[in-house]
């Protein structure tokens, strides 16, 4: 939909520009050609500060304007402050606001339409709020609009080669003024998205720092208390301790997963990548849990492709991504199962991990929810579990990281497949797809 009307409106500036002199036309069509670019070039960064800066150098440059501005509309809606400006003194900045129909700008902004002053000193409309005169020569000014709603203005003032702004201008900045406020939309969106993720993963940061204090002091205590050390136990005292115990790590893990999808969703996660054998890495973690399979009478085995190659990758948290598919696995397969690991090369860039179970196994109109946050698929497991459902959403979030892809395959009562697919090396496939996208453009 905004392709299309992007088109549109590039396809109506080219008309308009095909009806001026000569020299205007080919002035035009060098003003349209570098805003298009500038308008492409928008999508490498969702970073606010640096699409405004994109643009507001661009347009400065291309219009030989003196000064420049980007304002923005406050929360309330009621108020425009300038949000960056090239050529304007920066102790003003902080001070440059304006009421919605007060002045040139707020007058734009109430009314939602463009205006082009050619010669200020001809034109009464605008004065100072002490009625004095503007001092300048020329305005142009366009309000950014997203949907029927102005975000903002940009001010072009003055131009600095001699002459006002003309009719042409106004009419090449117009049309481009739709994607360049959807392109500051979007990196508003972005920055207020940051904004709450930091916000969640400050406060559970905090919250999580409370909890686990008082419990490492309750867990030291109960297990003082369960050795002996304040006196002789009874067979029931100790086992409701052991108890207590048990309760007091699962609290500790239930706060540690809140802790790491919070960090991993906020992308506050330091990633530590290097060349490793992940083989070598499965295989490790598959035998750490042979003692907790054999306790439950289930046969676990591992087999990789003896070309598996070395991965790029973080090695703690793609053990974090095994350990927890392995532990479901356990979890979900009834005594006397089996759980098979397997790892193989795939298309010659790309590794897979497959964790196959006996166990309960999923419907298939519910494995989309295994991967969601707080779900707990308990109903399809014959011994009850416990946790906060995070497990499946922290390994997704960590797979995604490493550029990967992870799925599952099941049916009820016939056990369920886990598949990661990860890139052997991340960095050469983002390389390929930004040049097989340049060629495509």
């Amino acid at each position: 939909m905004e392709e299309t009307q992007f088109q549109t409106q590039l396809q109506q500036l080219v008309d308009d520009i095909e009806k001026q002199d000569p020299q205007q036309k080919q002035r035009g069509m060098q003003l349209l050609i570098r805003l298009y670019d500038l308008s492409k070039s928008l999508h490498m960064t969702l970073d606010l500060d640096e699409r405004l800066k994109l643009i507001i150098q661009k347009i400065a440059s291309l219009m030989h304007a003196q000064r420049v501005s980007i304002m923005l509309m406050d929360r309330r809606g009621g108020e425009l402050y300038v949000r960056i400006a090239v050529g304007m003194p920066e102790a003003i900045i902080p001070q440059a606001k304006v009421k919605l129909g007060e002045g040139i700008a707020g007058w734009v902004a109430a009314s939602g339409k463009p205006l082009l002053v050619k010669d200020i000193k001809e034109d009464k409309r605008f004065v100072y709020r002490d009625g004095s005169a503007y001092k300048d020569d020329s305005f142009l000014v366009l309000p950014l609009r997203v949907q029927d709603k102005v975000i903002g203005l940009i001010n072009v003032t003055n131009r600095s080669s001699g002459g006002g702004f003309n009719e042409l201008d106004q009419s090449i900045l117009e049309g481009l003024a739709d994607s360049l406020a959807i392109a500051i939309d979007q990196a508003l969106r972005y920055q207020e998205t940051n904004k709450i993720a930091k916000a969640k993963v400050d406060f559970i940061t905090v919250a999580s720092h409370e909890l686990r204090t008082p419990l490492t002091v309750i867990k030291e205590t109960v297990s003082l208390v369960r050795d002996g050390i304040f006196g002789s136990l009874n067979e029931m005292q100790i086992r409701y301790l052991d108890r207590t115990k048990n309760h007091i790590d699962r609290l500790v893990r239930l706060v540690n997963e809140l802790l790491s999808i919070a960090r991993l969703e906020g992308h506050q996660v330091p990633m530590q990548r290097t060349y490793l054998d992940l083989a070598a890495l499965i295989r490790g973690t598959v035998e750490s849990f042979i003692p907790q399979a054999e306790k439950k009478e289930l046969r676990l085995s591992f087999d990789a492709d003896l070309s598996f190659p070395k991965v790029w990758g973080d090695s703690d948290k793609l053990i974090q991504v095994i350990v927890n598919l392995i532990s479901n696995a356990i979890k979900f397969t009834p005594k006397g199962g089996i759980i098979s690991i397997h790892a193989r090369p795939e298309d010659g860039s790309w590794v897979l991990i497959q964790v196959q179970d006996s166990g309960c196994g999923i419907p298939k109109n519910r494995q989309k929810e295994v991967f969601d946050r707080f779900k707990q698929l308990k109903s399809f497991a014959k011994e009850k579990t416990e946790g906060l459902g995070l497990g499946l959403a922290i390994v997704k979030e960590i797979v995604e990281l490493h550029s990967g892809q992870i799925w599952v395959q099941s049916e009820a009562g016939k056990g369920s497949a886990f598949f990661v697919r990860l890139p052997i090396d991340a960095r050469a496939n983002r390389k390929n797809e930004e040049g097989a996208k340049k060629r495509d453009e």
